[in-house]
């Protein structure tokens, strides 16, 4: 599920926001401009203009805009009319919301068996949502024969991606012993990751589980030092997510920033600078900067001097960005 968030000021997230310039139309990328924006009916009008001309990223995009009716009225069978386009062009991303409309029975009859299709055909081109539900097909034998084995496998090259709904779910398979071999520690890991990111059904099912022992005395000590993963993505403009990471060390901090795409892609970068530590405060000296790219997406973040409250209890750490306040969990 995509969630709505707002990078803190401090950090500037730039760069193109689809697939290669040079595979889009002028007008599909003012259409991403306007997405980027929230201003959902400009970006319709352009990804419509680019659409017919035959730009395959934004009749991916219309689609989305008409299947959730942001900018446009919701109409199932026009966001059928552009996935399908899309989708007999080979788009990952276009065969995946192809198959999501196959699987809920929007402007088609309900299909999990052409679902499947399409969602395999998206999978093997490494579309990690697509990979996600193709496991789940798998799981609950829905257009496919059940098989956990399968479903796990699916699973696993969706979570090597970082995929939070297939984190999760392979958690739950790792835990039962369905498909994977029975490991109550990998699949209590895997659990707490989907939940770290947000992913509520894994929270809960790691509230289920039996308490930990007690810590002992060899118990990491309560600091702020140490790899720190943001909860949720700080920044969701609807065709990308980012997630922060930052590694305190006594006399340096590393920014690490992941950028999830609409068709599947992660886009990282990272930047280090000198800082000084106290009991409630990060003070950034340097500042630092990075650019990254990766299959034509692009993203970048910066930070300039300025000192970061923070606070640290119960295993996460919250740090203020300009009165917004990023919470982290810690990272092995």
């Amino acid at each position: 599920m995509i969630r709505n968030a707002i990078i803190p000021a401090v950090l500037l997230l730039s760069g193109d926001y689809a697939t290669a310039l040079a595979e889009e139309t002028q007008a599909g990328i003012q259409g991403d401009d306007a997405w980027a924006r929230n201003d959902f009916a400009a970006a319709a009008r352009w990804y419509a203009e680019a659409a017919e001309a035959g730009d395959v990223a934004a009749e991916t995009r219309l689609g989305w805009l008409y299947r959730t009716g942001r900018g446009v009225a919701r109409d199932y069978n026009t966001a059928l009319h552009w996935f399908s386009l899309a989708a007999h062009q080979g788009s990952p991303a276009g065969e995946y919301s192809l198959a999501l409309l196959y699987q809920e029975g929007q402007g088609v009859t309900r299909d999990y068996a052409e679902a499947a299709r399409w969602y395999r055909l998206a999978a093997t081109q490494g579309n990690a949502k697509a990979q996600n539900n193709l496991g789940w097909a798998y799981q609950t034998g829905r257009g496919v024969p059940q098989d956990y084995a399968e479903a796990a496998h699916w699973y696993r090259l969706a979570a090597d991606q970082g995929q939070r709904d297939a984190l999760g779910n392979l958690g739950l398979l790792t835990l039962d012993g369905r498909g994977v071999p029975r490991d109550r520690a990998e699949g209590e890991r895997l659990l707490r990751r989907a939940a770290a990111e947000g992913d509520r059904d894994a929270a809960a099912a790691v509230a289920r589980l039996p308490p930990e022992p007690p810590a002992s005395d060899t118990a990491r000590p309560r600091t702020v030092f140490g790899l720190w993963r943001s909860t949720q993505a700080i920044r969701d403009d609807g065709l990308r997510q980012m997630y922060l990471t930052l590694e305190v060390r006594p006399d340096a901090v590393t920014f690490t920033y992941d950028c999830r795409f609409l068709d599947g892609s992660i886009v990282s970068g990272s930047f280090a600078t000198r800082a000084a530590i106290t009991a409630d405060t990060i003070r950034i000296l340097d500042g630092g900067n990075s650019e990254a790219s990766a299959g034509g997406n692009q993203c970048a973040a910066a930070i300039k001097p300025v000192t970061l409250p923070y606070r640290l209890s119960d295993g996460a750490l919250a740090v203020t960005f300009n009165e917004m306040v990023v919470t982290l969990a810690r990272t092995e």
